[in-house]
């Protein structure tokens, strides 16, 4: 039935297409060829739906030690409803782009939550030196995606760069945050691809459809960038004459005039504050479309093509699609020309009802599928978001006082939000986005967008709608690839989606360098107790593809992999296997607007900054002060020890572990301790014996030296320190072989670095070796490795005052309440009660979700 209805609609779009000719259209042309292009984009949205992914943070920076709390929306792109992956991956990733932790949520309903403490537990090593402590101070990243989003550009994953602040010298101090830079030199850890940043004022200009054609006027929209990236307005613009160049309304830099280029190279000049800057417009092309689209009118769309040069024998098809799904498809035939100089025309008009609210994208195209223009514009039809209002049940916040939030939807039948209360004084960089603007504008452009929630401020003279077709063409990239849509180039899934966990892989062979179909993999999964099994064999396909579907679990359970090739292939042939869950996105380059920290004005200091000032006590806090500033004073300590003093300045714990996983996973074989440590930016240089020679050398120039090694978990080597003018070779002739740089990664647990003496030249490694217990049998087609399941969810903790603060008490948190799934009752109303800080007098309330239908939810 299902194949029955779509040959029908197909026949019944051919001919209605066929029929949209108009009797212009005599000439002859390939309609059918035009319209399957069309057709195979609802074709391929329905074969390989986009997903798109909102986090809500509880705040928008955090300080060390601190707790990232998020829930996140997972939906369909097209219908902005529940997605079909019901597995979201969200990770933290580091200043320097390593991946610190990956969780992996269940999806129910579309929305699922998680933390992530900013505390670095991981390497257990590390941990018994010097403790649990806070991850450095810095730029991190957060991003999440669905496996089925990585088949496409790693634009669409969801991110998010989070300035983590240096812990404050006095507790509870956040006057004057601090985001600390890492020291050392490049090559002392992985570094990010760093963004180019204009050492002065910079223009780029964008024609309209994505061509500047001699002879025709054309808009250019353009967008001018200070020393820092960020938008920056002038105060006019003018052509080589002097004359002023009428433009659109300029807003963050953007803004759009109309040209007629003749021959050469044009410029105009941007006047700013009195100086003129010079730019070149782009070279004008001899021949093709120049598209314009007015957008403002009230009721239509207005489309108007000039063609100049081309071929006029034959049609050109036009689509109109708004989140992957085509909304208008036809074709057109420019007006005959009366002279062969003359430019080819041909208009249209869209109703602006029959097309859906957000970023819709024009595209025209011959019966090749070669793009002649494209062009994104704006609809707004309605409404944008279902505001949700909220009060408070007293007007004075008092330390530790208990307060009830009363929340009222303007729409009684709303789906459940996730709620953040916080201090006020707020920490954050300049880039700002909600779910609302998220979803209708930022996940559909390439590029951070400046005050996004500017452009949905309600108005009355339309100055934010002339300001948003700008953007549309300055950001003009799209998540949707037309030409892989329209099926005119390749597109290959290679990663599906997850209905349920799945444990999936290629199977291969290193030495034919080719994939291994009809091989069987035998898969068994254990609980860490042994107390639950899961077990199965299948056969990878043509691809030498295979996957396993599994019963929910929580947490890492061992996992052992078998492989056996058919009866036709030679028993001691060796296969390879990739696993799925070693794809990644990329790491970007940070962009200016995602680590530019504007100087907020904080309103409301917070307690530390003003319980000297007497005054302000008794007019805030009459009764309370004195419950903050007394303390208990406790017994006597004796300290048994001495911990040894870390530079953490320098200090590196790698999870040597975990880095060896994920290369098996990508069914590479392993390197040993050198290659690991140059992998990490320490330097090893070898003779031609393969031993690694005296640094004390004078010829030997390395950008780390290995200065002393100590290797923990092995029966013969405890600790090692070279003695003064002794090779390392002569240092290691006391071990069994392997030497120290040659042991295989797979037998390491964790290795740290310590640095010493000025710039860091010299380091001490400690090499911790794995126990028989604790190796994994990797031996030929066996594979013995951890899978991990859903990650556990924690629940927000707040301290509650029932009776009162008790004297001692001290409360510091900036993120008062955070509920992941506040739901309303039948009249859309719900109530929160949460207790107070010790110093908060002023809060900010978040509240963002979806409705099933796809419209945001946030607060007003």
């Amino acid at each position: 039935m299902r194949r029955y209805l779509f040959l029908l609609s197909l026949f019944i779009s051919l001919s209605s297409f066929a029929e949209g000719r108009t009797p212009s259209d005599a000439q002859p042309y390939d309609v059918d060829t035009l319209a399957k292009m069309a057709l195979h984009i609802n074709y391929f949205n329905k074969v390989c739906p986009q997903e798109k992914v909102y986090l809500h943070l509880d705040n928008t920076a955090y300080f060390q030690g601190e707790t990232i709390w998020y829930a996140a929306n997972v939906v369909n792109a097209s219908t902005g409803r529940e997605a079909a992956s019901k597995v979201l991956y969200v990770e933290l990733l580091s200043p320097t782009g390593v991946i610190l932790k990956q969780q992996k949520l269940k999806v129910v309903n579309g929305r699922c939550h998680g933390s992530f403490p900013l505390v670095d537990g991981d390497v257990k090593a590390a941990v018994d030196l010097r403790g649990a402590i806070g991850y450095p101070s810095g730029y991190y990243q957060i991003r999440a995606y669905t496996r089925a989003m990585l088949n496409f550009d790693d634009a669409c994953v969801f991110s998010r760069v989070i300035p983590v602040y240096k812990a404050p010298e006095e507790e509870g101090d956040y006057e004057n945050p601090i985001v600390a830079e890492y020291e050392g030199t490049e090559r002392e850890r992985p570094q990010l691809p760093r963004s180019e940043r204009p050492k002065k004022m910079n223009v780029s200009f964008y024609p309209e459809g994505g061509h500047y054609i001699k002879g025709i006027r054309s808009r250019i929209a353009y967008k001018i960038t200070d020393e820092n990236g960020m938008g920056m307005d002038v105060d006019s613009i003018v052509d080589e004459n002097g004359r002023r160049i009428p433009s659109t309304l300029m807003h963050k830099g953007m803004g759009a005039f109309f040209r007629k280029p003749g021959g050469g190279t044009e410029k105009v000049f941007f006047m700013k504050e009195g100086k003129r800057h010079s730019f070149d417009l782009p070279k004008p092309e001899s021949k093709g479309c120049s598209v314009c689209i007015d957008v403002v009118r009230d009721e239509y769309i207005h489309l108007f093509i000039v063609g100049i040069n081309i071929e006029q024998e034959g049609a050109l098809g036009y689509t109109i699609i708004n989140r992957g799904k085509v909304y208008f498809c036809d074709t057109l035939c420019f007006t005959p020309k009366k002279e062969p100089s003359q430019p080819l025309k041909a208009e249209r008009y869209f109703p602006k009802k029959e097309l859906a609210d957000g970023i819709n994208q024009f595209t025209l195209y011959n019966e090749e599928g070669t793009i002649l223009a494209q062009r994104l514009f704006f609809v707004d039809n309605s409404i944008h978001s279902i505001p949700v209002y909220t009060e408070y049940d007293k007007e004075t916040f008092l330390p530790f006082d208990s307060i009830a939030l009363h929340l009222r939807t303007a729409q009684q039948s709303v789906s459940s939000f996730s709620l953040a209360v916080r201090d006020a004084a707020d920490y954050g960089t300049a880039y700002r986005d909600d779910i609302r603007t998220y979803m209708l504008l930022s996940s559909e452009l390439k590029g951070l967008i400046e005050e996004p929630g500017w452009y949905f401020e309600e108005e009355t003279d339309g100055t934010r709608a002339q300001a948003l077709d700008p953007l549309m063409m300055v950001q003009g990239w799209t998540r949707y690839n037309w030409r892989q849509m329209a099926g005119v180039e390749p597109f290959k899934i290679r990663h599906y989606t997850e209905e349920k966990l799945v444990v999936d892989g290629w199977a291969f062979s290193n030495l034919l360098k080719r994939s291994l179909p009809n091989t069987t993999i035998n898969v068994r999964l254990y609980s860490p107790d042994r107390a639950f099994v899961q077990k199965t064999s299948v056969t990878t396909d043509s691809l030498g593809y295979w996957s396993v579907g599994l019963d929910d679990f929580v947490g890492d359970w061992d996992l052992f992999l078998s492989s056996k090739q058919p009866s036709i292939v030679r028993e001691n042939a060796t296969t390879r296997i990739r696993l799925e869950r070693s794809s990644r996105p990329n790491v970007h380059a940070f962009r200016p607007e995602e680590i530019y920290l504007p100087n907020y004005k904080n309103e409301y200091p917070p307690v530390f900054a003003w319980q000297k000032d007497e005054k302000l006590k008794l007019e805030f806090f009459p009764d309370a002060m004195d419950n903050i500033t007394s303390a208990y004073v406790l017994d006597e300590v004796v300290i048994e020890g001495k911990r040894r003093y870390i530079d953490y300045n320098c200090f590196r714990a790698f999870d040597a572990d975990k880095d060896t996983e994920m290369e098996l996973d990508e069914g590479n074989y392993t390197t040993d301790v050198a290659g690991y440590l140059e992998s990490k930016g320490y330097s090893l240089e070898f003779d031609y014996n393969g031993d690694i020679p005296n640094y004390d050398h004078p010829g030997t120039y390395l950008d780390r030296v290995i200065k002393d090694v100590r290797i923990d978990g092995h029966t013969t080597i405890s600790s090692i320190k070279r003695p003064k003018n002794v090779s390392y070779k002569a240092a290691f002739e006391r071990s069994d072989p392997p030497r120290w740089w040659e042991y295989d990664m797979e037998k390491v647990k964790s290795v740290l670095v310590f640095g010493y003496e000025p710039e860091h030249r010299y380091v001490e490694v400690r090499i911790e070796l794995k126990g028989i217990d604790e190796m994994k049998n990797t031996s030929k087609n066996y594979r013995e490795t951890t899978f991990t399941g859903y990650t556990p969810v924690v629940e927000f903790y707040a301290p509650t005052y029932p009776k009162g603060p008790i004297p001692g008490d001290k409360d510091y948190r900036r993120t008062l309440y955070w509920n992941p799934e506040v739901t309303t009752d039948e009249t859309g109303c719900a109530t929160v009660s949460f207790y107070n800080n010790g110093f908060s007098r002023a809060f900010t309330v978040s509240a963002e979700g979806l409705t099933k239908e796809g419209i945001p939810i946030i607060n007003q």
